[in-house]
């Protein structure tokens, strides 16, 4: 595995993580690493090609690179 990342970098591994991603589909928080930055709360669709964690608001998908992604929990049977 680390000889595949020498060569093809995380794009090598992108499918792999997806099988393995349990924040798919999850409600997060997400701010940047820059405390003045905004608040983002989203559904995970996964995540993009160089690691960044894709974020869906309403009709806006955000790619988070940096910062800090909180799990909202939702009560059984409320999805999420």
């Amino acid at each position: 595995a680390l000889r595949q990342f020498e060569r093809e970098g995380f794009p090598g591994f992108v499918s792999a993580y997806a099988r393995r991603d349990l924040l798919r589909g999850k409600r997060v928080s997400a701010q940047g690493p820059s405390h003045a930055e905004a608040m983002l709360e989203g559904t995970v669709e996964g995540v993009s090609s160089n690691g960044a964690l894709r974020l869906r608001t309403g009709h806006e998908l955000h790619l988070v690179s940096s910062g800090e992604v909180t799990v909202r929990v939702t009560a059984p049977g409320q999805g999420g």
